[in-house]
């Protein structure tokens, strides 16, 4: 009887569930000029796992661009929603990255199947978030900027599939880590280098180790030959994931969608060469020119200054200094972009803001003699002025 129990009480909360998914879809229907929602319940985790499609119409206020946007939100158990783009176009947005925290200042907000009310507020937080994160990537290509939008986040259960049917150029690579005795799978895509941890009851669901940035690695030297028995090293250094991994290849057949090379990987030695030359002859890493841009920002998140306290620089590290500075001098070019286009007001004040904000932090970590010769300062009471006499 306690089993019954049990289903009938499951039966029940799925009925819930999906009732929610159709009265929060409905509740939407205000934008249905600018766009189309759909859900329904995934169950490939323990729990069920809310999840919307959200289509943004092609040249509309909100979607900039000559195409539609396809977005899907997944609302999961414990975690903070994640938002990945579906449609692929530059600068290669649609690689499963979470772009939750470019919609939405609720970063401490994790999704609660008990708290579908606050769910459905999260969920028009985001939507309501798409026509600024969308005016920005459009704003970036007009000015030729490239931005590491959206992150990958560790102990997220991914489904391998949602890489493996990409249309664009995607490397898997199963290997056998040889220390672990356990199977993991490594995927290289155009930006990233990824390690995944497939979970034994089902091994098209993985778990993520580890994710760095192409640009940030070298790729031939990110594979190493153990001398004596001539296994490779794959030599990770992260502060999520310390340990290098000696791993044997695992036989299987791929063909790579566009260059159409296969290749061929098991334990051998002479095929680990194959697969390293394989590697260097695809110029993996090298997918993207970045010197053709005039700026490459990686801390999408300063763009965004959700709570502000949360990007002060509280020590003086170099590389966030830098992507500061990079950041005012974006906002500065986008103001010029602004006076040529005649952009709405309300945007131009909000940029004029981040850079006095930006600003004041830089203030104190710029050589300088004086306040008089420090620019950030000068740049500060220019901006100020400038609200004054909007």
């Amino acid at each position: 009887m306690e089993k019954i129990k049990i289903n009938e009480s499951d039966s029940s909360l799925e009925q819930q569930y999906e009732k929610h998914i159709i009265k929060s879809i409905e509740s939407f229907q205000k934008y249905k000029e600018f766009m189309k929602l759909t859900g329904k319940i995934l169950h490939y985790l323990e729990k069920p796992v809310l999840y919307y499609i959200c289509i943004i119409y092609w040249n509309t206020k909100i979607n900039p661009f000559d195409f539609n946007i396809i977005f899907s939100f997944e609302f999961i158990e414990g975690e903070i929603p994640y938002i990945s783009i579906l449609t692929n176009f530059e600068p290669n947005l649609n690689d499963n990255r979470n772009y939750y925290r470019c919609l939405t200042k609720k970063y401490k907000y994790h999704f609660s199947l008990d708290n579908l009310i606050e769910q459905e507020k999260i969920l028009e937080n985001i939507i309501n978030g798409i026509e600024n994160f969308l005016a920005l990537i459009n704003e970036s290509l007009a000015i030729n900027t490239f931005i590491f939008f959206g992150q990958y986040e560790y102990d997220h259960i991914y489904q391998i599939n949602d890489f493996l049917q990409k249309d664009f150029d995607i490397n898997f690579i199963r290997i056998n880590d040889l220390k672990e005795k356990e199977e993991k799978y490594i995927i290289i895509t155009e930006l990233y280098f990824l390690l995944f941890k497939p979970i034994e009851q089902d091994k098209s669901l993985v778990k993520l180790l580890f994710y760095q940035k192409l640009k940030d690695l070298n790729i031939n030297l990110l594979f190493e030959k153990n001398e004596k028995n001539g296994n490779l090293i794959l030599k990770l250094k992260d502060t999520k994931y310390k340990e290098n991994i000696e791993f044997e290849l695992i036989n299987r057949k791929r063909k790579n969608k566009l260059n159409e090379i296969n290749l061929v990987l098991n334990e051998h030695l002479d095929n680990n060469c194959e697969f390293l030359e394989n590697l260097k002859s695809n110029n993996i890493g090298n997918n993207i020119d970045f010197k053709k841009y005039n700026m490459v920002i990686e801390k999408y998140k300063i763009l965004f200054n959700g709570d502000k306290n949360n990007f002060k620089i509280k020590e003086k590290s170099e590389k966030k200094i830098k992507e500061y500075i990079k950041c005012v001098e974006f906002y500065e070019k986008l103001l010029e972009l602004y006076d040529k286009l005649k952009i709405k007001k309300e945007r131009r004040d909000k940029i004029i803001d981040n850079i006095i904000y930006l600003c004041s932090e830089l203030v104190n970590y710029t050589n300088c003699e004086g306040e008089d010769d420090n620019k950030y300062l000068i740049k500060i009471r220019k901006y100020i002025e400038l609200q004054k006499n909007k």
